[in-house]
């Protein structure tokens, strides 16, 4: 929505004795509900694949990922310098002041209020909780100024510079993934988003050798699975929820 209309929409509830502060706030999402399926697939395993699919385990949900590299070294985003996030305590360990609204102002202003602000506003009020995830699998930050001109320096810096080298990084996304029983899939990149009757079933992919894999729902009620299966004709099973066997009757074996 631009700045335009978001003017225009805010005095037409002022002019109809309405309270304008209702309408910005009500775009601002504070809350993610996790889907009620029993596994979360998630596609890529760079810096927001890992987030997401740490953030999906940790609340208990069962993920898959699927990556197209061969191992998480070869992931390019394993090595960046380092994230930028509001209010974090790395951040308030070092007395920065910056706020979700001093970033959110200058980013809209900047760009003329062309990006989606309600999803730009979630990002920043959410930001945190990345660096609070590193933190805590053993990730080392410092606040830091960025390469490039920008306001947010000193004491409204918001660039967490990463002090872990890059070897390390590879071993804590290893072990994250192992303390939550997250199974990645490497060199298997995903191909299409499978749908029926309008909604998600599944995701079709493709490995190094060029077989084909599918991580498709199999759905009995209320009942609930997830398959991984090879173009040879095995399949991984994935969920650990009970199923009816008409639902899914295909020939189970752990294959990788």
């Amino acid at each position: 929505m631009t700045k335009a209309v978001t003017s225009s929409v805010e005095e037409a509830i002022t002019e109809a004795g309405g309270d304008p502060k209702t309408f910005t706030e009500a775009a601002h999402v504070t809350k993610t509900k996790l889907p009620d399926a029993d596994v979360t697939v998630v596609i890529g395993s760079g810096a927001s694949g890992f987030m997401s699919a740490i953030t999906a385990a940790k609340a208990g949900s069962k993920v898959v990922v699927l990556e197209k590299a061969g191992n998480l070294a070869a992931v390019n985003r394993v090595n960046v310098s380092g994230p930028f996030a509001v209010n974090t305590p790395v951040l308030r360990e070092r007395g920065t002041t910056l706020t979700v609204n001093e970033v959110f102002q200058h980013v809209m202003n900047y760009t003329h209020w062309e990006p989606n602000s309600a999803l730009l506003r979630n990002y920043l009020e959410h930001s945190s909780e990345a660096v609070e995830n590193l933190l805590e699998i053993g990730y080392q930050f410092k606040e830091a100024n960025f390469r490039f001109k920008t306001p947010f320096v000193d004491e409204k810096g918001g660039f967490h510079l990463i002090l872990t080298d890059v070897d390390k990084r590879v071993r804590l996304w290893t072990e994250a993934y192992e303390k939550y029983g997250v199974d990645v899939f490497f060199n298997t990149a995903a191909k299409e988003v499978l749908k029926e009757n309008g909604k998600v079933a599944g995701v079709a992919g493709q490995r190094k050798d060029d077989s084909k894999v599918t991580v498709r729902s199999c759905q009995e009620r209320y009942h609930h699975q997830w398959w991984i299966s090879w173009q040879q004709g095995t399949t991984f099973k994935v969920s650990r929820h009970n199923t009816r066997e008409r639902c899914c009757s295909r020939q189970e074996s752990l294959h990788r």
